[in-house]
C-alpha cells in the first residue's frame, strides 16, 4: 500500500478523538498512526470498547426486532384467518357460481363490486421424476443436450489442497494477504 493511500485511509477512517501526531510529537503534522507497543495498545482497546458498544447495540436491535415481529404475528394472525376464511367462502361461491352457469363456456372469475376478484385457475402440469438414473440414460441416448454437466468445484478444491489430486484446466491462487482486527468474541 503506497504511503499516499495509507495516510488517506487513516484519516478517513479514524474516529474523531483520534489524537492528531501533533498533539502527540508536538512536530509531526497528519494523521496518528501509533509508533509503539503502548499506542498501538491504545488503539486496539478503542477498538474493542467500539466492538463491545457494536455488540451491545446489536443486541438491543435485535430486541426490539424480535417485539416487533411478535407483534406484527400476534396482530396478523387475526387478519390471515379472516383471508383464509373469506377465500373459502368466495371459493364455494364462485363454483356454485360456475355450476349454476349453463352456458357452453362459463365464466371462472367474477369481479365483486367491492374490487376484488375471485377465480377457479387450472391447476398446473409438473414433472415428477420417479426413476433419474432412468431419466439420465434416455436424455444421455436421446437428447443429450438436455443433460447440464457441473462440476463440484468446492469437492474438485478439497481433492486438490488434501490429496495433491492435480486436475487439467485447474489451478489454485492465493489472494493478496489482507488485514484483520479481532476484538474478543467479535
Amino acid at each position: 500500500m503506497s504511503a499516499d493511500l495509507a495516510d488517506h485511509l487513516t484519516a478517513v477512517l479514524a474516529p474523531e478523538d483520534a489524537p492528531q501526531d501533533d498533539e502527540i510529537a508536538g512536530d509531526n503534522v497528519g494523521p496518528f498512526v501509533p509508533t509503539d507497543l503502548g499506542a498501538a495498545d491504545w488503539v486496539a482497546r478503542k477498538a474493542t470498547r467500539a466492538t463491545a458498544t457494536i455488540r451491545d447495540l446489536q443486541t438491543q436491535r435485535d430486541a426490539i426486532v424480535n417485539q416487533a415481529d411478535d407483534w406484527l404475528a400476534h396482530e396478523r394472525a387475526r387478519h390471515d384467518r379472516t383471508v383464509a376464511w373469506a377465500a373459502g367462502v368466495l371459493e364455494v361461491w364462485l363454483r356454485n357460481e360456475i355450476a349454476g352457469d349453463d352456458s357452453s363456456k362459463p365464466r371462472k372469475s367474477r369481479t365483486l363490486p367491492s374490487g376484488v376478484t375471485v377465480k377457479v385457475t387450472a391447476g398446473r402440469e409438473s414433472l415428477v421424476v420417479d426413476d433419474e438414473a432412468l431419466l439420465i440414460g434416455w436424455a444421455l441416448n436421446e437428447e443429450p443436450h438436455l443433460v447440464k454437466y457441473s462440476p463440484k468445484l468446492a469437492e474438485i478444491r478439497a481433492a486438490l489442497t488434501g490429496d495433491g489430486l492435480a486436475v487439467p484446466g485447474v489451478s489454485l491462487v492465493r489472494g493478496p494477504d489482507g488485514f484483520k482486527l479481532t476484538v474478543g468474541g467479535a
